[in-house]
């Protein structure tokens, strides 16, 4: 499936990316897209969006 991400950490302007997984949920595409493709303090995080854009 293919998500729009998006993001904001503390002093951040938002991130939007595309990101493709085989996750079922979005919790889960969620914690393998921070865990593997982006280093952000967990804490810092502000706001996040996700949305299935593609199958």
């Amino acid at each position: 499936m293919l998500y729009q991400i998006s993001f904001s950490a503390d002093g951040q302007q938002v991130q939007v990316m595309k990101y493709t997984s085989t996750q079922d949920t979005p919790i889960a595409v969620l914690e393998e897209f921070f865990r593997e493709h982006v280093q952000v303090n967990p804490e810092s995080l502000k706001g996040i969006g996700i949305v299935r854009i593609g199958g």
